[in-house]
């Protein structure tokens, strides 16, 4: 008899809050996600439509790194963090991983979101 590994799952760890400058960012990336939840009509109305409990960009919003340079230095964080996975786990890509997508979550108590899948990514995650 021989036991080997199937299907196993290399799972990336890190985090931000250790950068330098951090509890301000933070502090930025909070405010932008509530004023987006106040300000994005399209997007409260595809929430109310959807039963969302809370607020979400995802049905609205394509361009925040490009609309809010808090998610700008969100997007190169994640980037960076895509690139050192990729490397680990020794991909072999014709080009660097990039984040080419974002939204805000808001969700009110109870909510939450049903289950789903990413197809095309190379990576998701929160």
């Amino acid at each position: 008899m021989s036991l080997r590994p199937l299907f196993v799952t290399q799972v990336y760890e890190a985090t931000l809050a250790g950068a330098a400058g951090f509890p301000v960012f933070n502090a930025e990336l909070a405010d932008a996600c509530r004023m987006l939840a106040a300000e994005d009509l399209a997007g409260r109305q595809w929430c109310k439509a959807h039963g969302y409990r809370g607020y979400t960009s995802y049905g609205s919003l394509t361009d925040l790194p490009v609309r809010l340079p808090e998610f700008g230095e969100l997007k190169r964080h994640l980037d960076k963090h895509a690139q050192t996975y990729a490397k680990a786990l020794n991909f072999d890509l014709s080009r660097k991983p990039r984040l080419d997508n974002i939204w805000v979550n808001i969700l009110k108590p109870g909510g939450g979101h049903t289950g789903h899948i990413h197809p095309h990514a190379f990576l998701s995650g929160t």
